[in-house]
């Protein structure tokens, strides 16, 4: 009885370990989660597909969604076991898209279980402002978006996180700045709050992007501070201190 409760437990523990995918056999730009380049920006292709007996590789991209995230929008061939190439992508639209690997045999078959994707965000920050967009969905077949992590830190824990761009802002008086939140391993629509203490004008943009706008007569040096927060993961936050100064001043009054 024991050593059948024994065997239950350890097949439990075994059915509750999580599954690690191994990384993608290829890199963009040194990256394995996530790339962003800019329009017409260089990106470069790492592959190696020797660990899993390949002889070649299949590079597809796919919008990221919309009706038209299952066509193929452009298809790479790269004949054998590794290499390195710029990848051509004159043409393509600012938009984000899932690229995805496909090792094949020497028979150009491709391998069982050895597919892996790696998002390319083709135009920077415009091309992530519209994929966060409802608009492509709405036009496509109506169904739900299909779950998708947040923009990913290739590295050992990959863990969930947040970060602002710019981390930090230094305007004049009646200036502004779009601050953006970048989410690391989070769902695409985790929600957001954000709060600031000081002066300034503070209005949210959407989900991910907020205006601050620096008043006309704030004192130099005034400070405020604006925070943004995982509503379901309040342990996950960060901030940015906003300094304002004058133009042509080259200096900060204290």
């Amino acid at each position: 009885m024991i050593l059948a409760l024994s065997l239950i437990a350890m097949q439990a523990a075994a059915w509750c370990e999580p599954v690690v995918l191994p990384p993608p056999p290829f890199s963009l730009n040194d990256k394995i989660s996530m790339c962003q380049v800019n329009h017409g920006g260089r990106v470069v292709l790492r592959y190696d597909v020797r660990p899993l007996g390949g002889s070649a590789l299949k590079l597809q991209l796919f919008p990221g969604k919309g009706k038209d995230r299952d066509k193929v929008a452009r298809e790479f061939l790269f004949q054998g076991v590794s290499g390195t190439s710029k990848l051509d992508l004159k043409g393509l639209p600012i938009l984000v898209y899932r690229v995805l690997g496909t090792p094949l045999d020497a028979q150009g078959q491709p391998l069982a279980g050895g597919e892996r994707a790696v998002m390319l965000c083709w135009g920077g920050g415009r091309a992530w402002r519209a994929y966060d967009t409802p608009t492509a969905y709405e036009e496509g077949s109506g169904q739900p978006p299909p779950p998708f992590l947040g923009l990913g830190k290739a590295g050992a824990d990959n863990l969930p996180g947040l970060e602002l761009d710019p981390p930090g802002i230094v305007v004049n008086r009646g200036q502004s700045q779009v601050v953006e939140a970048i989410m690391h391993n989070l769902p695409i629509d985790e929600a957001l709050e954000w709060t600031m203490e000081g002066d300034g004008t503070f209005r949210v943009i959407n989900n991910r992007q907020i205006y601050y706008k620096a008043d006309k007569k704030a004192k130099i040096g005034k400070n405020a501070t604006i925070r943004v927060v995982c509503r379901n993961h309040p342990e996950l936050s960060t901030n940015l201190t906003v300094i304002v100064t004058a133009v042509n001043s080259g200096q900060i009054e204290r």
